[in-house]
């Protein structure tokens, strides 16, 4: 390996030949003294085999373009989506246009602190929302793996975001998860009794599924006779798939009030069977678009939280209402509902059914969960009471 240093235009270059044999520079010091400190570091690194070429690849470009293909086939279809969702919501908003070679621990941990705030995609400026440790630990573990690579490839020397400072808090138990009331879910429901969707948003509170799992139900898993459900399928972002574990291929009994409303669900798709005609799609879901496609689980999320938002509003309005006409004050306050995701309907039938003496076990099999000990260290710190007894 051969170096050298000298004037360039204003100031002090260095130039120096890599293993391969090919000539690199970097120019700007303003005194050779430096520009020799930078030359020996340089030819330090070579020695070790440590060096990595200047490259003005910006974050975004190298795990769009480099990092993701290199890894689509090692990940799973689900993984691979997900990281490209993570890349699109999160990394290429904040540190997307960094030099992957500038990117320095500062800005990572800032953009960790950002999306705490405001990460979640129905954030506004005027209700912002963060995602949950969880989900900012996800972007982590991405991060963390493409700059881990990337020091493999030698685009960069060192990954920013290994040290400890960088790494974003771990969850405190289910600090995200937010469960509403019987009394809220009651509201909730009542207020959507003539939605279209009314028969998805009670079948997954009163059953605990996830959404991918109503999603993918089909009629030939259901028998209304016997009042239950086989969950054997599950849709996921990328297409139908079985679900998550083995224990989540699972029977669930239903209440008599979801079997009567699963019957006049089933008419009413028959229904639109009938007018649709020729154009009706086929899909054997029992949760369909009025074609009879089924919905996209990210757009049955979106669908979910403007319910919310639009019942709260109705509220406010109500309250206001009352007030004009001349209501005590303490008559005009409205119980809002707290905001809560979609898979936290899931969790509210779980904390329901613990609460109201069900036992454990029969609220891990409704769940599908992988042990009675799983549930109850997810719901403990919901019902303090229950892991005693």
């Amino acid at each position: 390996m051969r170096g050298s240093v000298r004037r360039w235009r204003n100031g002090w270059q260095w130039r120096v030949r890599t293993p391969e044999g090919r000539w690199i520079s970097k120019s700007g010091y303003r005194l050779q003294s430096e520009a020799d400190e930078a030359l020996n570091k340089v030819l330090a690194r070579m020695g070790e085999g440590r060096f990595v070429e200047p490259d003005r690849i910006t974050v975004q470009a190298y795990i769009e373009d480099v990092w993701l293909p290199a890894v689509k086939n090692s990940v799973g279809a689900s993984q691979y989506a997900n990281y490209k969702v993570i890349l699109e919501r999160h990394i290429k908003k904040h540190i997307g246009d960094v030099r992957l070679q500038k990117l320095a621990e500062p800005q990572v941990i800032r953009m960790y602190r950002e999306l705490e705030k405001t990460g979640h995609r129905y954030s506004t400026d005027d209700e912002p929302r963060g995602l949950s440790p969880k989900s900012v630990r996800h972007v982590h573990a991405m991060l963390h793996r493409a700059l881990d690579d990337a020091v493999e490839w030698r685009y960069v020397p060192r990954n920013v975001a290994e040290s400890k400072k960088t790494k974003p808090p771990k969850p405190k138990g289910q600090t995200d998860m937010v469960v509403w009331t019987a009394a809220e879910l009651q509201d909730f429901l009542s207020g959507q009794s003539g939605d279209r969707l009314y028969p998805l948003w009670r079948f997954i509170a009163m059953t605990g599924v996830r959404r991918g799992e109503a999603l993918g139900l089909q009629w030939s898993s259901v028998d209304l006779q016997a009042a239950s459900v086989s969950i054997i399928r599950a849709r996921t972002l990328h297409g139908v798939s079985t679900p998550k574990t083995e224990r989540s291929r699972r029977s669930i009994e239903l209440d008599p009030a979801t079997v009567a409303i699963l019957k006049n669900w089933r008419k009413a798709q028959l229904e639109e069977r009938m007018r649709w005609g020729e154009l009706w799609t086929d899909t054997g879901l029992v949760f369909t678009r009025e074609d009879g496609k089924g919905y996209h689980p990210d757009g049955i999320t979106g669908i979910f939280e403007r319910l919310q938002r639009q019942h709260n509003d109705r509220l406010r309005k109500e309250a206001e209402e009352k007030k004009k006409a001349g209501a005590r004050e303490e008559d005009c306050q409205p119980h809002l509902l707290p905001r809560i995701r979609l898979h936290d309907l899931r969790h509210t039938h779980a904390t329901l059914l613990l609460a109201s003496g069900i036992n454990p076990k029969i609220v891990s099999e409704r769940l599908g969960h992988a042990s009675v000990a799983f549930t109850l260290t997810v719901y403990a710190h919901i019902l303090p009471g229950q892991q005693k007894e």
